[in-house]
């Protein structure tokens, strides 16, 4: 695994704007990174190895600032990085997984080698710099790119509104269906566009977030939240309005039988877990076709209400 590809690749899918000259920045420094631990293992200059912690730092602090851009809205022009890092953990901005990355580069790394000039590192120290500055760049490009495909799908929402083109049943009647009749105008618009080259889950529910937010503004969306308990389970997305709700969760067409009968069973525990009687699963049919999308109602195990699959239609299928 090439981490410095990953990291190009990421950047690389991402919808350009404000923030592309900054991530494109991130990666030079990271390949620079690199370089100078070449140089130090070629040759027997070991001021090398502690070269390559002042450029995974400076990676690190523009990840940061263009994460602050995006993730908060906020300009970091005449910013200073630590207040921009103070923001960022008093305002949650980062998912907990960004985060436990972000505590961790800082304190092994970033902090001790910002306040104590006469450190030098090693080979080892320097290899373990580069790796965790790459998670941790690679995984808040990943919540870069769901943040930008939600204003994407808002923006995209709200001109079919504009247009008269945004016609959708009330949520209030009936939520589940509604929820589902909107996923599905989602589906067939061009609210994916500006990330059709990599595809994700994450992006995908961003996206449909964004979409109902505009559709339907007093809808709350909750995205990958911990729920309370020992199995640490965490639903995609989590749709409320007054007393009703619905908790989604997102699959690939490329799913096999057996991975959709998990989902499911994954699915009624969110259910069982949250006490809400609705659960939609979704298998996401392809960006750049138009894919029909039927509709089955799936009869859980146990009676904790009803989940509606909603999956690309087979061929030849009128459902």
């Amino acid at each position: 695994m090439n981490l410095v590809d990953m990291l190009r690749d990421k950047i690389a899918a991402l919808e350009k704007g404000d923030h592309s000259p900054g991530m494109q920045a991130v990666l030079l420094h990271v390949q620079a990174a690199f370089g100078h631990l070449t140089r130090g293992q070629t040759t027997s200059d070991e001021a090398a190895f502690t070269d390559v912690i002042y450029r995974c730092n400076q990676a690190f602090e523009g990840s940061i600032k263009e994460a602050f851009r995006v993730l908060a809205s906020k300009d970091p022009v005449g910013k200073n990085i630590s207040e921009i890092e103070k923001y960022l953990q008093n305002n949650k901005i980062f998912k907990d997984g960004v985060l436990t990355y972000f505590t961790r580069y800082r304190q092994d790394w970033r902090n001790p080698s910002t306040h104590d000039y006469w450190l030098n590192f090693d080979q080892n120290e320097a290899f373990l710099a580069i790796v965790s500055v790459c998670a941790f760049a690679c995984i808040l490009t990943d919540q870069i790119a769901a943040r930008l495909c939600f204003l994407s799908a808002q923006i995209e929402a709200e001109q079919e509104r504009e247009s008269h083109q945004l016609n959708l049943p009330s949520a209030s009647e009936d939520f589940l269906y509604g929820i589902a009749t909107s996923i599905e105008a989602f589906l067939k618009g061009r609210h994916l566009a500006s990330v059709p080259n990599m595809p994700t889950e994450e992006r995908l529910i961003a996206g449909i977030a964004g979409f109902l937010s505009v559709a339907y503004p007093d809808i709350i969306s909750k995205q990958e939240i911990l729920l309370s308990g020992p199995e640490r389970l965490r639903p995609d997305l989590i749709l409320s309005l007054n007393d009703k709700a619905v908790v989604v969760e997102v699959k690939y067409r490329r799913a096999s039988d057996q991975l959709q009968k998990r989902a499911l069973e994954r699915l009624e525990r969110y259910m069982f877990t949250t006490k809400i009687d609705s659960g939609l699963l979704l298998i996401y049919g392809g960006y750049g076709e138009e894919v029909p999308y039927a509709r089955t109602e799936h009869q859980p195990g146990s009676d904790i209400g009803r989940i509606l699959v909603l999956a690309p239609r087979e061929r030849g299928s009128q459902v």
